[in-house]
């Protein structure tokens, strides 16, 4: 380990703690590091340089939300910090929040694998189903994204006291209702 990547680890370890925050965070991280690993290889095939002008930019779009994921598990640790499972709270939200993080996760994943899938058929032309094969996923991606991000709101109303079972949570529930 270089003194770099030991500097990252530690405030990695202040930023986001060392429990399920990290995790989520880390996992979104390592599924981005894939995706990428397979667009180089990708790249390195002459017959796949169409291929890679239709992906780039679905690639740029996930790289985009790295902060914002940061952003998020960073503020979920601000406001529960985790060294282990997830924090409980009086309305599910980081239950809830875990979830949406998570299914980010598995689906940079899933990303990763149908670019890699598209790689093994060779050739693609404009239009190609491949193409919009990985550009559902990564839309998929952005929509977890997203509620995670609705949801940090949420646990911040929590933990402010401003969230009320009359704020349309119904009890058992764990989802607003919009009015």
């Amino acid at each position: 380990m270089g003194l770099k990547s030991y500097l990252q680890s530690r405030r990695d370890d202040a930023e986001l703690g060392k429990g399920i925050w990290r995790r989520s965070h880390d996992r979104f991280i390592r599924g981005i590091d894939r995706f990428h690993q397979v667009l180089e290889r990708l790249a390195g095939t002459e017959s796949s340089a169409s291929m890679i002008e239709l992906i780039v930019p679905d690639a740029n779009e996930l790289a985009d939300l790295i902060p914002r994921v940061r952003a998020v598990a960073m503020e979920a640790h601000r406001l529960a910090p985790s060294d282990g499972d997830i924090p409980a709270s009086q309305f599910g939200t980081y239950s809830d929040l875990n979830r949406a993080l998570s299914k980010a996760g598995n689906a940079v994943a899933l990303c990763a694998e149908a670019l890699a899938m598209a790689r093994c058929f060779g050739e693609c032309t404009t239009g190609c189903d491949r193409q919009v094969s990985v550009h559902r996923r990564v839309e998929t991606v952005v929509q977890h994204v997203q509620e995670a991000e609705r949801l940090i709101q949420r646990a911040q109303k929590e933990a402010a006291g401003e969230l009320t079972f009359d704020d349309g949570i119904p009890v058992g529930r764990t989802e607003l209702v919009e009015a």
